[in-house]
């Protein structure tokens, strides 16, 4: 069985003498713990083995005598074991560390040994397991006295406000150990094997010096460690280099059988934990036109679609994966289905989080200008829909939903898709949801005070206006009359984001969010119009309607694009108040009384200057008629 410690099981149930069971251990097994269960002090140490007990001296010897060419040391080391006690869980964690090494003589080779300390490589607190055979511990037991003695320090204290698997931790118990352990390991194994049981960074150590001196055969080696060990795996850099290495290699065998399957062994070495970047990606590229994509399909599908993988499948991951199969696409004649299981994976598995907005509108321009159109919609599609269907607004961040406004402003500009017209509606329905969300921060960045978010506040209004649906109007309409702040700040950041675009442009956004979102809106509580308040207590239902009104008097006599007046809204809306519908007609009144005004003082002084006395009192008397 795959294993993730030396098998220090397989010498406990042979009936071999100690000599030949050491020999039976395959090389990243070559290294044994056997406890004490003694702290023995370093003092006493310094005369090696001659420190050690009866018992504990002739196990040491016994090991000495059997293992040729192995290495013995006395280890001292501590171990931390905390246990938290919850409502309905218990939840235990062990720490351990080596304080100092000495050999059979006694000298500190603290310094020289200095690599058996490497966080993850001695495993003092790794159960054994009859079964699976876990652990490079001889002689372990359930039992910590039997490995560590007795604690040395014990120490408790509650924790009301710490949680175990959701239950409250009631108290939490820590005992310190300290014990000495008889360590022993194949030298001849140490610079490589060995030092690959400390995980993916023993391993990459290993890797560079294979790729240093293009040593095959160490190669071999490391890849049957990799292969046997669950956490000595590859990461990253170290997959890339190696498959960069037998992608650049042409001498004899480059395209052997056992080159193909190095390069498998290789691909599926890759740490479950870790996701491609993309220059793993390009190097497996590069082995796939170089041995071929038939003789690493089954490698390439393992890697696409491992479970531990799809955990951590945010939208950035999906997309760098796109990218890749779309490359490797190019190189088969009829496809693959990779990238349909990756939309799957996507909508099954995608973490409801989008860590950098600017780097999805990147990456997402990027697919399109390098494979087209028709070759992305398809990811195109599935990633917007991420956003909508899978975020929270929680999630969302104004930041996020105005770098998404930019992307399917500039998606809808090159290209006229059908549902890119649809996420244009879910991007108002989501704009929207989030000011309902936090009312204040919007009306922030429309004042200016959270930065230069101004402008693409009022570019995402726009969108929302254009192409959101009537409940999206209506719950815009909401969030801007709840406040007089908020309708003013919304007022004067229209007006001043649009100060380049000019007066028309202007006049039309504020008479469409009237029309649409405002007449339809009533005032029902006085908190946030105080200074509008009557001596009930209570404030006129239209008093936005009349703001915006005063500073903008000629809307309610001027026609939308569907040659609507405003009064046309406010009537057919079931939901405006009469006093909002009597506040329009009366404005268009006043605007009507207004321009009479205007026309009969010019009128008069045009008449004064060139018509006699007596013709100019006829005409005045005309126009008053």
């Amino acid at each position: 069985p795959t294993v993730a410690t030396p098998t220090a099981s397989l010498l406990r149930r042979s009936m071999w003498p100690l000599e030949w069971s050491l020999r039976m251990l395959p090389p990243a097994d070559r290294i044994l713990l056997v406890p004490t269960a003694k702290d023995y002090k370093a003092s006493s140490l310094s005369n090696g083995i001659n420190a050690l007990s009866h018992p504990h001296r002739s196990k040491a010897e016994a090991i000495k005598a059997a293992a040729k060419g192995w290495k013995l040391l006395i280890v001292i080391a501590r171990m931390k074991h905390t246990l938290a006690v919850g409502l309905a869980h218990a939840h235990s964690s062990r720490t351990s560390s080596i304080i100092q090494i000495f050999d059979e003589e006694g000298n500190d080779v603290s310094t020289q040994e200095n690599w058996l300390k490497t966080k993850g490589l001695l495993e003092f607190d790794a159960p054994f397991d009859e079964d699976e055979g876990v652990g490079m511990m001889l002689g372990y037991d359930e039992c910590l006295s039997d490995v560590w003695g007795p604690p040395q320090t014990i120490s408790s204290s509650g924790h009301p406000n710490r949680y175990v698997y959701d239950s409250a931790v009631d108290e939490a118990m820590t005992s310190v150990y300290r014990a000495t352990f008889l360590l022993a390991y194949d030298m001849n194994y140490a610079d490589d094997e060995l030092k690959c049981l400390s995980g993916s960074e023993g391993v990459a150590a290993v890797a560079d010096k294979i790729v240093a001196k293009r040593d095959y055969e160490l190669f071999e080696r490391l890849l049957s460690v990799v292969e046997a060990k669950e956490k000595s795996k590859f990461n990253v850099r170290s997959c890339r280099k190696l498959l960069q290495m037998m992608a650049r290699s042409t001498g004899k065998g480059a395209r052997s059988s056992n080159r193909i399957a190095m390069a498998n062994k290789t691909l599926q070495g890759l740490s479950t934990s870790i996701e491609p970047d993309v220059e793993l990606y390009d190097a497996i590229l590069a082995i796939v036109d170089t041995l071929g994509h038939d003789q690493l399909s089954d490698s390439i599908e393992k890697l696409l679609d491992d479970d531990t993988r799809k955990r951590d499948h945010e939208l950035s991951v999906f997309l760098r994966r796109a990218n890749f199969i779309l490359n490797l696409n190019k190189r088969l004649e009829g496809g693959s289905s990779y990238l349909e299981k990756s939309i799957s994976d996507l909508i099954s598995h995608g973490k409801p989080r989008v860590s950098n907005s600017d780097e999805i509108n990147t990456a997402i321009l990027s697919l399109i200008a390098t494979h087209g159109w028709e070759e992305v919609s398809g990811v195109l599609e599935a990633s917007l829909n991420f956003l909508h269907t899978k975020i929270p607004s929680r999630n969302r961040s104004f930041s996020a939903l105005y770098s998404r406004a930019i992307l399917l402003t500039d998606l809808h500009c090159a290209n006229h898709y059908t549902f890119v017209q649809a996420c244009l509606a879910d991007f108002a329905a989501d704009f929207v949801e989030k000011l309902g969300d936090q009312p204040h921060a919007a009306t922030s960045h429309l004042n200016g005070t959270n930065g230069n978010q101004q402008k693409p506040f009022v570019d995402a209004i726009r969108l929302v206006m254009r192409y959101g649906t009537k409940a999206s109007f209506d719950k815009l309409g909401e969030w801007a009359v709840s406040n007089e702040e908020r309708l003013s700040a919304l007022l004067n950041g229209i007006s001043e984001s649009n100060a380049g675009m000019g007066p028309e442009a202007l006049f039309t956004m504020i008479r469409n969010i009237l029309n649409k979102c405002l007449v339809q809106s009533v005032v029902s509580s006085p908190y946030g119009w105080r200074s509008h308040k009557k001596e009930d207590g209570s404030v006129p239902p239209s008093i936005h309607i009349r703001k915006v009104l005063e500073a903008y008097p000629g809307i309610p006599q001027t026609t939308d694009e569907d040659g609507r007046f405003t009064l046309h809204y406010a009537v057919d809306s079931k939901s405006a108040s009469f006093e909002a519908v009597m506040d329009i007609f009366e404005g268009r009144q006043r605007y009507y009384d207004r321009l009479l005004k205007i026309f009969l003082s010019h009128f008069s002084a045009v008449m004064l200057c060139s018509c006699p006395s007596t013709q100019f009192s006829q005409s005045k008397s005309c126009v008053r008629t």
